[in-house]
């Protein structure tokens, strides 16, 4: 848990000084990169939260990624964690 802690700590000192901002989409991890950010002192600057879409109904739902696409290449696809960035980022503010 140390490596994560000082992964995610690294990640967002990088964010604060590029003046990016951070938007999580996980399945797999279950919200645990998310809360790894969180965590961080100051994470609120550049961490905006995240979408935790474990099942292949919620992919589809909550950030859009098309059915068709899941059974095509899979729930675990790259071509599946693309889409779901993609639509975090459509759903996000």
């Amino acid at each position: 848990m140390a490596d994560l802690h000082a992964a995610a700590q690294h990640v967002i000192q990088l964010a604060q000084k590029r003046k990016l901002t951070l938007l999580t989409v996980e399945s797999c991890t279950a919200g645990a990169l998310a809360r790894a950010l969180a965590q961080i002192e100051g994470a609120a600057a550049t961490f905006h939260g995240g979408f935790v879409v474990y099942t292949k109904a919620n992919k589809a739902a909550a950030v859009g990624v098309p059915t068709a696409l899941i059974d095509k290449h899979t729930a675990v696809s790259a071509p599946v964690a693309k889409a779901m960035a993609n639509g975090a980022r459509t759903q996000s503010c």
